[in-house]
């Protein structure tokens, strides 16, 4: 009987060392997210955003920060930016202070109607003239596929975890928030 149970722990003990021998080489060849949170506080004109996750500092991210607008002549959601930028999760740990007064996004919408105004007219597209502009703000922070370190994997095939969601293109994406405007007696802003 001793025999059998010594027998027995040894197999174990051989089944435990081979599972976890593997599944340390499987944790190697990964990228662990099970935590992204967009921090954030309005406070004026001025949107604080930093985030607060286990992703390594040198992993590429696309932050933006958008407003959205309907236009005349359709019924087609577009957005237009406060603030775009490819940068690193390590440089957005810390807090950064972006604008999001009314005439920044507006002169970003006036450079958009000048822009097509000038080519879009190729595309059958005469003017952008807007019916209404959102009383929120986008603020998002998109980890893009086919980052620089290797350890990623092809298409980002090695990022896991809790916080991981993933696009129709594999895109791993972790949070947008909206973030409601005050708006001047109340009235929506105009352009």
């Amino acid at each position: 009987m001793k025999r059998y149970i010594y027998i027995f722990v040894i197999i174990m003990m051989t089944q435990l060392m081979g599972c976890s021998g593997k599944k340390t080489e499987e944790k190697e060849n990964q990228i662990l997210c099970d935590k992204f949170e967009l921090v954030t506080k309005v406070k004026d004109s001025t949107l604080n955003l930093s985030v607060d996750t286990d992703l390594p500092n040198n992993t590429v991210v696309m932050v933006s920060i958008s407003r959205s607008y309907l236009r005349n002549d359709n019924s087609t959601t577009y957005s237009e930016n406060y603030f775009s930028e490819r940068s690193t999760i390590g440089k957005w740990k810390s807090e950064h202070n972006i604008s999001i007064a009314d005439e920044v996004w507006k002169t970003a919408l006036r450079n958009r109607q000048e822009s097509v105004s000038r080519s879009g007219y190729s595309l059958g597209i005469k003017s952008i003239d807007v019916e209404s502009i959102s009383d929120k703000i986008t603020a998002s922070m998109v980890v893009p596929i086919n980052q620089p370190d290797p350890k990623f994997g092809d298409r980002n095939k090695n990022l896991t975890g809790k916080a991981i969601t993933v696009f129709t293109l594999a895109a791993p994406t972790f949070e947008e928030i909206h973030l409601a405007l005050k708006s001047k007696n109340g009235r929506r802003i105009e352009p």
